[in-house]
This record gives structure tokens, sequence and C-alpha cells, in this order.
């Protein structure tokens, strides 16, 4: 068997194993949550996700995929796609807390205003380790891919029991995504050894074609998947919704 061969054997064990360690800590950690905090709470963090999802489809406009899809790419080019990732997650972030009274408004829950603009913040921290992580799919490291998931999920998970431990209520359903951007952004980093150099913020035609007929997909498959969330949040209310987005997730 080749080397290429193998590397796509060991990056499918990595990411599966990454994956049955991520879903069975999230899955431990819905049930002690569930214990301790109500339907209305998960509801909150609920009716807030399509909004974050919806942002999440403009914030990279395909970049990522670009850069592992290149059959070349130099050190300058990935420089600028860093510095415009960084600078486009930052003004989503921005757009998303801006936006969160109007979010608040539509559901009718002043607490969403709080808990939009705080996690607004995985948006930032995602695409700032955007550009690393991508370098680890195109050099088919796999297995450092997957230990940053895992790292993720355990750090997730830590914090949501902290906040829960401190009684800080649905808060910790917020904290712990936060808490797992930053962590994976921080990994992606250590094992990338990539580093920025000055910002520039030129980009190919090429490059941007490619990310932008990607995006146009997502926003169609978006649609698709989370028209449900924002209807049960607006018509019948965050406790219905905490209901249905758990199960849905169990």
């Amino acid at each position: 068997m080749s080397g290429f061969g193998l590397s796509a054997i060991g990056g499918m064990a990595s990411n599966g194993a990454a994956q049955a360690i991520k879903i069975g800590l999230q899955f431990l950690s819905v049930i002690i949550l569930a214990r301790f905090l109500t339907p209305e709470d998960f509801g909150l963090i609920a009716s807030v996700a399509p909004v974050l999802a919806f942002v999440i489809l403009f914030q990279d406009i395909g970049l990522q995929q670009a850069v592992i899809q290149r059959k070349e790419i130099t050190e300058d080019q990935l420089n600028r796609i860093f510095w415009i990732l960084v600078a486009f997650s930052a003004f989503c972030t921005a757009c998303v807390m801006a936006f969160s009274p109007v979010v608040a408004w539509f559901y009718g829950d002043d607490r969403l205003t709080a808990i939009t603009m705080v996690i607004s913040l995985t948006l930032f921290f995602n695409g700032l380790g955007a550009l690393p992580t991508s370098l680890l799919n195109r050099n088919l490291e796999f297995t450092k891919n997957a230990l940053i998931v895992i790292c993720g999920a355990v750090m997730g998970f830590i914090a949501a029991m902290l906040a829960l431990l401190f009684g800080l209520g649905y808060w910790a359903l917020v904290l712990s995504p936060v808490f797992m951007a930053v962590f994976m952004t921080i990994c992606a980093f250590a094992f990338s050894r990539w580093k920025p150099s000055k910002p520039s913020f030129y980009i190919e035609k090429d490059i941007l074609g490619f990310g932008a007929n990607l995006t146009g997909f997502n926003v169609v498959n978006f649609f698709a998947r989370n028209l449900d969330n924002i209807l049960i949040g607006r018509y019948i209310g965050a406790t219905a919704l905490g209901y249905y987005d758990l199960a849905y997730k169990l």
C-alpha cells in the first residue's frame, strides 16, 4: 500500500477515535447538565445557535477548503488568507454582537442579548485558528487534528462543569463552546508551528471564486437544517425548543 493510502487509513482511524471521544464527552455533559439545568436553559442556547450557524457560512468564505484544495500554495498566499480570515471573523463577531438586541426582540427574551454577545466570541477564535487547522489537513497530519478535537472537547467539558459548580446556570452552556474554541485555536498554532507575518489582504480571484461557490451551497443547506429550531423558538418558546434540541442531539 502507498504512503498516501496508509496516511488516509491512519487519518480515518485518528478522526474516528477523536469523534468517538468528543461525542462521548458531549453525551456525558448533556446528561449531567440536564440533571441541573432546565429545558428552558437549553432552549435559550438553541435559540442563538441558528444565528451563529448562519454567520459561520460566510465567516471563512470557503478559504479554509481552498487552502486544502489547491495543488500548490505559497507562504505569501497563506499569510494573506490568514489575515483575511482574521479580519472577516472579527467583522462577523462585531456584527453578531451588534445584532444581539434584535435576536432578543425576535424571541422575546432579554437574556438572549448577553448570551448572543458572549457566544459570538467563538466566531473570532475559530477564525483565528482556521488556517493552521487547514494546514494540518493539507499536510495529512490527521493525528494532530484529532488531538485538537479531543483537547477542545475536554476543555469544553471542564468549562461546563466548573460553571455548573459555581452556580452559573445556563452560562455553562455558553462558556463551554467559547473555551473550546480558545483552546482549539491555541493547539492548532502549537501543532502546526505556522506563524503569520506582516498583515496583507490581497487575494487571488481563483481562490476567492472557489470559496464563493462553496459558500453558496452552504447557504442552501443551512435553511434545510436550521429552520425548525428558528420556528419552534419563535412561536412555541424556549422551553419547547429546549426539549426538541436536547432530544435531537441525543
